[in-house]
Order: structure tokens, then C-alpha cells, then sequence
């Protein structure tokens, strides 16, 4: 038998304890070569533990969800792009409205804007520099900088809006909020079998060989919401092409969310034909958007800032650069970059870029980004 699907079935009905599963999964009568490579892990053991982890996941099937009252849902394509597919998504659920930026706030690079989005939505495509969450470009890289540029400026400009990435767009999202990417991973560019928290059970379409990595962050900063089922890469490497060291809690993530902040799918619902899992991403994203929303408004006293990322080749047309834990040996005033904390503050209702030494504190620079302009009370939106 060389049907891998028919093959787990059968042999879940063998009821084998883990020694025995071993021995079967490396008997070449019972399990053939070909079965042995598919099977997610590396030695019979690690094929076995896998295997073992599915058959004890409870298999149900998600009912459909009722019809529901459709909201009115102002988006923003990060991109610029039409994304007709991810916006018929989301009419599924909602009365959508694209968003279209004010020419005026669009070139204040990271002042605040007039009027903002209910969703800022960042969606698939070229692999993210890898300048993002620290680490050099791996071989099997192939990066878009000047879109990389692009959504680094739109993600701060609403910084406080909440944010769907999907595919492409949730590896940013994670590195934007501090997680890294696995830059290759093998067996996620097929038809495989994902679980959410609440225990539904889903085959989904996904292409990609990145991966989501929010394990360097604290527990409280994310929450998984769906994995595969069963590990189905053999290698995770980095920059270096170097098998990166997986924590004990590791499961491949296929959903996250950040907080109240962002919500990151890697499967793309807006191109599956599985109704089931569509609905179950709208209703992420439904719940995502009925918390409270982390906007507020900025008044001229306010001192409003956070540190962020963006490619360093557009740092001095754009006036940003590196923050926090980027790999690189470039250096900047003298600094390495790794040792150089930046933060957005505004001093006497205008925003500056400020640059500080780490080590000692010290302030290195300070750029004016310009004047800053209070977001709107909701009844004026």
C-alpha cells in the first residue's frame, strides 16, 4: 500500500504501543519505503511520536455557520494592490469598503493620518527580509525590498489599527512584532491537515517554504489558534542554512494572534475551496475585530513611541532604520546596529526619530518627522 492517508488509517486501527509502532514504521514489509519518506520526522521514533500525536487528536467537523447581519468593514490593502480575491473574502462576512489613503497622509511617511482603516490587510507574496527579524538573507530567499519598504511605512503609519497578514503578510506581521521566520522549511507545499484550539480539524491548500516563529517571545505576547497536525518538515533553517534549536512547546503554527494587535493566517482562505475553513478563519477574524480595538488618541502632550524595523537601504530616503535585535555587521555613527535602540516620541507636537547607544543611553541622533496630527473621534470618521 502506498497511499500515505489510507496507510495512517489502517495502521491507527492496529492499535501498536509506541514500540511496536516503531518497529512497524521501519519494517519495509509494512511500511514501504516510499510511505517511510512521507511520513513527517526524521529516525522511526520521531515518525512514530508524530503519528501518535494524530490518532489522539479528537477528529470533528465544523458545522456551517449561520447566516449572519454583515458589518461594514473599512480596509486598507497595504500593498496598494486590488486583492480582489482577499476582498471577496471578506465580503463574505462584511459590507467591505476599500480604503483608499489620503494623498496627503500618505507622503507624511510616519505622521498620523486623518482619517484610518477598521483593517489594514497584508497579503502574500516574496519571502520578507530577513533584515526584519535579524538574521542574514538564506539561499533560499527571494525578497521584494521596495515592498518591503512600502508595508514597513503603512504598518507604522496605522499603528494602531488592527492588522489580518496572510501568507507572505503574516511572516511580516510576526517579525514586525518582534518574532522571527524560519527561512526554509520542506512538506508545507501540499494539501495537509491543520488543528485549532478548539479542536476542529481542517485539510488546507498552503505553498510556502517560510515559516512563522513567535517561540522568542513571551508567552503572553501570542496565542497559536491552529498547527499542523503532524510535523511535516524535515529541516527549519535560518539565514545561515543552519538547523535552528526548536523549543520543547514547538508546533508548526498555522494561525496566530497577537494580542489585540494582529492576526496572522499563513493558508490563504480567500483562494480555498474548503467552505468549512473559511468560515472558521472569518470568524478569527470577526472575534479579532470585536475585541477592543488598542487605538487611542494621540494628543500634542502625549509621549507616544515604540521602536520599529525597516530595510536599512531605504534609511536614509525614508528617515528610519533598525531597531532592536538586528544581525548585522554594518555600523552606524561608529555603533554597530545591533547596539542601537530607536524610538518615535513627540516633543512639542512634532515627531522625532530618536537614536540611543544601548549600552549607555546616550542619545546618538535625532531626525523631525513633522508635525502631528490627532486621529479623529470615531463621529467625525
Amino acid at each position: 500500500m502506498r497511499d500515505l492517508k489510507e496507510w495512517i488509517e489502517n495502521t491507527r486501527e492496529l492499535n501498536l504501543d509506541f514500540s511496536a509502532l516503531i518497529d512497524y514504521i521501519g519494517n519495509p514489509e509494512t511500511c514501504h519505503p516510499e510511505l517511510y519518506r512521507k511520513l513527517p520526522g526524521g529516525s522511526s521514533a520521531d515518525k512514530a511520536d508524530n503519528l501518535i500525536r494524530y490518532y489522539q487528536t479528537e477528529d470533528k467537523q465544523p458545522v456551517e455557520e449561520p447566516v449572519i447581519k454583515k458589518t461594514d468593514l473599512k480596509v486598507l490593502i497595504a500593498d496598494g494592490s486590488e486583492s480582489k480575491e482577499v476582498i471577496d473574502f471578506l465580503s463574505t462576512w462584511y459590507n467591505v469598503e476599500i480604503f483608499v489613503e489620503d494623498e496627503q497622509d500618505s507622503k507624511r511617511k510616519l505622521s498620523m493620518p486623518r482619517r484610518l482603516p477598521d483593517l489594514v490587510v497584508f497579503t502574500g507574496g516574496e519571502d520578507i527580509n530577513p533584515d526584519y527579524y535579524g538574521e542574514a538573507v538564506g539561499s533560499n530567499t527571494v525578497l521584494n525590498i521596495d515592498r518591503d519598504a512600502t508595508e514597513n511605512l503603512v504598518y507604522h503609519r496605522y499603528h494602531y489599527v488592527p492588522k489580518l497578514g496572510i501568507g507572505r503578510g503574516a511572516q511580516f506581521l510576526t517579525a514586525m512584532r518582534g518574532g522571527r521566520v524560519i527561512q526554509h522549511v520542506t512538506g508545507h507545499d501540499e494539501k495537509h491537515l491543520i488543528i485549532t484550539d478548539d479542536g476542529w480539524k481542517f485539510e488546507i491548500e498552503s505553498d510556502h517554504h517560510q515559516m512563522m516563529f513567535p517561540y522568542n517571545l513571551y508567552k503572553e505576547k501570542y496565542e497559536i489558534l491552529a498547527w499542523c497536525k503532524l510535523f511535516r518538515s524535515s529541516v527549519y533553517l535560518d539565514g545561515k542554512n543552519q538547523q535552528i534549536d526548536l523549543p520543547k512547546n514547538f508546533l508548526e503554527p498555522e494561525i496566530i494572534q497577537f494580542n489585540k494587535q494582529c492576526l496572522c493566517i499563513q493558508g490563504h482562505p480567500e483562494t480555498t475551496e474548503n467552505t468549512s475553513f473559511k468560515n472558521k478563519c472569518l470568524r478569527y477574524i470577526s472575534n479579532f475585530l470585536s475585541t477592543e480595538s488598542p487605538k487611542k488618541k494621540v494628543e500634542k502632550e502625549d509621549d507616544y513611541e515604540f521602536t520599529f524595523r525597516a530595510n536599512t537601504r531605504s534609511r536614509a530616503e525614508e528617515g528610519i532604520g533598525l531597531s532592536g535585535s538586528i544581525a548585522s555587521s554594518n555600523t552606524t555613527y561608529g555603533i554597530k546596529q545591533t547596539d542601537i535602540a530607536r524610538r518615535i516620541t513627540s516633543i512639542d507636537g512634532r515627531w522625532f526619530s530618536i537614536d540611543t547607544d544601548r549600552a549607555t543611553g546616550r542619545e546618538i541622533s535625532r531626525i523631525d518627522m513633522g508635525p502631528i496630527t490627532p486621529i479623529p473621534s470615531r463621529a467625525t470618521r
